[in-house]
């Protein structure tokens, strides 16, 4: 399989603007999925959807065929493609192309109690999780696919991270606490195949996270959308959760001894 994943699109510039209010129409998202008939695109003010299906047979001696979805909401992003083609085709490309995005647009503010020390730190953050897959070269060398995948987060101009792979990315900035901080954020994943398939499945995958380090600032948006990193419960390891079972039927049967005793 011929597998690539880079950083697909470039970064949109959303200024950054201080001492401003934060306002809901601030808020926008975008979702598009292409095939070989067009795209199918929309877009909404608290989250998008689009899909796009279908099969082409050129000629009697091959097909194409494609599904792409994608969904964005503010702080995650949502995008799967899939195409396959088959047989040989002279008058047509000869491959099953798709590709698909969603994208958002926030405000990020910042409440505070008295006495915050200036200036405040805060950490903006991109992850991306999916997978590519597709059909390997064939004996014949004509067989072959291609997926890639990228996230990417920006705003202001010295915001501007991005993953090309599934991994994370972050950034710290120094900001004060009364400022307002517009945010773009941005995933799309896509390929062709020719005699053969792929699959770009990032459907549960973009997130953007903001997240502040000092003491007693609180990260607000304009969409509401909490941005605070999720909280991880930690799980007992093999050892300490043998040791916790020791412990507590060792009690048990002290107890047991115990009432047998004064019984």
């Amino acid at each position: 399989m011929n597998h690539r994943s880079h950083l697909g699109a470039a970064l949109a510039v959303v200024a950054s603007v201080a001492s401003a209010p934060v306002h809901a129409q601030a808020v926008t998202t975008d979702a598009q999925a292409c095939g070989w008939t067009g795209c199918q695109e929309q877009t909404g003010v608290s989250s998008a959807s689009a899909s796009n299906s279908g099969m082409v047979s050129p000629e009697p001696s091959g097909e194409m065929t494609w599904e792409a979805s994608a969904t964005a909401l503010p702080g995650e992003l949502h995008v799967f493609a899939h195409g396959e083609s088959s047989g040989a085709f002279s008058f047509f490309p000869p491959y099953a192309i798709t590709r698909a995005s969603a994208s958002f647009t926030d405000v990020i503010s910042f409440g505070t109690v008295g006495g915050v020390v200036e200036p405040i730190e805060v950490t903006f953050e991109v992850s991306l999780v999916g997978s590519c897959v597709g059909t390997p070269g064939a004996a014949d060398g004509f067989a072959h696919s291609g997926c890639s995948a990228g996230a990417s987060l920006g705003g202001p101009p010295w915001l501007g991270i991005g993953v090309g792979e599934p991994g994370t990315s972050t950034f710290t900035a120094q900001l004060s606490s009364n400022q307002t901080v517009g945010i773009f954020g941005r995933a799309e994943v896509g390929g062709s195949a020719y005699k053969g398939f792929f699959t770009g499945d990032f459907g549960n995958t973009a997130h953007v996270y903001v997240f502040s380090t000092t003491p007693g600032v609180t990260v607000l948006s304009a969409s509401g959308h909490d941005y605070a990193l999720p909280q991880v419960v930690a799980v007992p390891e093999p050892a300490s959760a043998l040791l916790l079972c020791s412990g507590l039927c060792g009690m048990w049967l002290t107890r047991r001894r115990l009432m047998r005793s004064t019984g």
